[in-house]
């Protein structure tokens, strides 16, 4: 092997250093952040990163972080649709109910709700 391919092989060592040092700082600013206040909502961390986070290691926490929220989009959606999907029957239910109460107390029979 000679010199220059050593060399070579040092600049590489030395790049992939620099590189495991950038992205364990992103992982630490990652952790900072989920172990500081726990009130915070997941909105106003995201404007922080959309407003703050721009450079070096920052910037490659908050594209992490978004690429993590890309993965899991659909499943986020599905579980906020089911979410309004319950609150809307609970909502429904308890309409029914109060129609039923009033329909009751007039001896009239309750209206079929009209889906």
């Amino acid at each position: 092997m000679t010199l220059d391919e050593l060399n070579a092989i040092s600049r590489r060592a030395g790049g992939l250093r620099s590189d495991k040092e950038r992205v364990t700082s992103a992982a630490k600013t990652l952790a900072e952040r989920r172990n500081a206040d726990p009130r915070e909502s997941a909105a106003d961390l995201i404007a922080t990163m959309l407003q703050h986070w721009r450079y070096d290691t920052d910037e490659l926490a908050r594209d992490t972080f978004f690429a993590v929220l890309d993965e899991f989009l659909p499943d986020m959606l599905r579980i906020a649709e089911m979410r309004l999907e319950a609150k809307a029957r609970t909502l429904g239910q308890q309409e029914r109910a109060l129609r039923a109460q009033i329909a009751g107390y007039l001896d009239e029979p309750a209206k079929p709700e009209a889906s």
